[in-house]
């Protein structure tokens, strides 16, 4: 049979146009997927399925295509032409693989191009919802305490800063953190230095007067350009109805500012005015980040959950005591776990749209879980309930830097110091990532000046060790040991006499590893020790025992273990070890 009979019966049988004709509606198909998906919230994963099922549809619509014919009356088989009945099968034989062979081509090509597209936007949608496009910005500021004994100043704070809570609700609006806002408190600054030290459009300024179950709140809004007055209003209310006036007050503001709710369903309900005072104390004091102002936080909180059962944000305070204690290594796992579990379960039970409940549900699946991917999904969770949380967005910075992801974690690191430039957990979470992507000078240059090494710091201890600053280091890991070994001292000073002894005697690494060795024997009795141990063993370049300390701390369930997976100078050259390996999949990071 003659080439021309091939494309006469390639015609005839209308089959590269129903190819053709196949690839253009799934192109199609793809492109209003691809818009539906974001708008309907769908998932990137909803899209990748479509794809296949449309690839797997391709090959059986051509032949189809090669059997029947679709005309105006219905579905009919093909007819044959006439040829010989040996020649035409081996025709359609032939046919049928250049076709298929050239079509499919054609559809591999296309799939890859819309799998990429998938995995692009997937990307997008993720950091469109996490760093959202902010169209204004303000701070809201400390309110004054006009009370008569000017004695309820955790109260005005607490009015101003739940305020601010509440317009982080607000997608267009950039709302500064708690931290960087509340600095200007009793300093004789302008309104304009505020907007440019901040880089923000207005400011909210008040004061708050309480007397007994009653309180009065006046609000000003500022513009920093100018100092215009944009709006100002006092409210009168019973403190049982707190939440509601902040809540009024922040729709009053977007109003003013033309925003759009981000957080639709605001579940708000009346509260015990003694369980909000308890909560409101129990925030300031678990800001501090410091082992008395956890555990003061804690009294206060379960304070008011006594009071007031139902008060969802009291429990998802007492979640992150016991995760903020854990990460510290202030208690054991095995004390800590039941206790975060049983309050976050409370917390989701009250109230499942708190940004602060996913908050601490993202970093328990992280650190405790070891679930990686729930625990992005819980922070994008939280940070799309509040694209403003500062110190949700340097946590996932720290997640996301655990899985080698730097490009994202840097992005969110920039947003929060950001959103909150002030603040000492923001800049600290900062200083980590500068640590384990090797920037020690960098590192050193912003931490070194301040007066943190009294107590001795990890950080720079890792610092001044990786840049061969060895008298320096060996300074800070006494003060380190010190600091710590408050309930041993007698066998602490015996540590420290031991390291700067073989120090002086045999130099740095071996001083490392005889003091990892003598903390060895006590860290037993004390889990808090075992982070450090493992530290100076890596520190001093000590494979077997860093890799014996590796399992000890996955044993024990270290809170800390993950970041050993961060591919960086302490830990490249144990990339290869199958043990290191073996550890690392167990918690799901190889």
């Amino acid at each position: 049979m003659k080439f021309k009979d091939y494309l006469n019966e390639l015609q005839r049988r209308h089959v590269v146009k129903a190819g053709v004709a196949y690839l253009v509606i799934a192109w199609l198909i793809v492109q209003v997927l691809s818009v539906m998906i974001p708008a309907f919230d769908l998932g990137q994963g909803f899209l990748k399925i479509s794809i296949i099922i449309l690839s797997i549809g391709f090959p059986i619509w051509l032949i189809i295509a090669w059997i029947y014919d679709f005309t105006p009356e219905g579905i009919k088989k093909t007819e044959d032409m006439v040829f010989d009945a040996k020649v035409l099968a081996k025709k359609n034989v032939r046919l049928n693989r250049v076709i298929i062979g050239a079509l499919s081509i054609a559809l591999i090509l296309l799939i890859v191009n819309q799998l990429r597209m998938a995995e692009t936007m997937e990307k997008q949608v993720m950091t469109a919802s996490m760093l959202p496009d902010f169209t204004s910005s303000i701070a809201v500021l400390a309110f004054d305490d006009m009370s008569p004994n000017k004695d309820q100043e955790y109260f005005s704070d607490g009015i101003s800063e739940e305020i601010l809570n509440h317009l982080t609700k607000y997608k267009e609006l950039k709302v500064i953190s708690r931290t960087s806002s509340f600095a200007y408190k009793g300093k004789d600054v302008t309104i304009n230095m505020i907007g440019e030290e901040l880089d923000v459009a207005y400011v909210l300024e008040g004061s708050v007067r309480k007397s007994g179950d009653t309180f009065r709140t006046t609000v000003q809004l500022i513009d920093t350009k100018d100092g215009t007055h944009l709006w100002s209003e006092t409210f009168d209310r019973k403190i049982e109805d707190a939440l509601f006036t902040q809540d009024e007050i922040a729709s009053l503001v977007a109003k003013r500012l033309k925003l759009t709710l981000l957080r639709e369903n605001v579940r708000l309900r009346k509260v015990d005015p003694r369980a909000y005072e308890m909560y409101l104390n129990g925030r300031i004091n678990l800001a501090f980040q410091t082992p008395k102002g956890i555990d003061v936080a804690e009294q206060y909180f379960l304070k008011s959950v006594e009071i007031d059962p139902l008060f969802a944000p009291a429990f998802a305070g007492l979640s992150g005591i016991w995760i903020v204690k854990k990460q510290l290594n202030m208690v054991s796992p095995e004390l800590a776990d039941p206790k975060m579990e049983e309050y976050l379960a409370k917390a989701f039970e009250l109230d499942s749209a708190d940004a602060e409940v996913w908050r601490w549900q993202a970093s328990k699946l992280a650190n405790t879980d070891f679930k990686w991917k729930a625990s992005n999904n819980a922070m994008e969770k939280c940070l799309k309930l509040n694209p403003n949380f500062s110190e949700a967005r340097a946590f996932y910075a720290h997640f996301l830097m655990i899985q080698n992801r730097w490009d994202e974690a840097w992005e969110q690191m920039n947003r929060a110091v950001e959103l909150d430039p002030f603040s000492p957990l923001v800049q600290n979470f900062r200083g980590i990532l500068l640590l384990h992507q090797g920037r020690y000078d960098e590192y050193l240059s912003i931490f070194e000046p301040l007066n943190i090494s009294a107590l001795g710091h990890t950080g720079l201890l890792i610092s001044y060790s990786l840049t061969k600053q060895y008298d320096k280091a060996i300074e800070h890991l006494k003060k380190i040991i010190k600091t710590k070994g408050q309930e041993d001292k007698n066998k602490i000073e015996e540590i420290i006499k031991i390291l700067d002894e073989t120090y002086k005697s045999t130099g740095f690494r071996a001083a490392l590893n005889v003091t990892a060795e003598a903390l060895g024997k006590i860290s037993d009795s004390h889990h808090l020790w075992s982070g450090q141990i493992m530290l100076l063993y890596l520190m001093a370049e000590n494979k077997e025992k860093v890799l014996y300390w590796l399992e000890k701390l996955y044993i024990r369930k270290n809170p800390n273990l993950p970041y050993y997976a961060i591919i960086g100078p302490l830990t490249k050259r144990y990339q290869n070890e199958p043990r290191y390996i073996e550890i690392m999949e167990r918690i799901n990071l190889r």
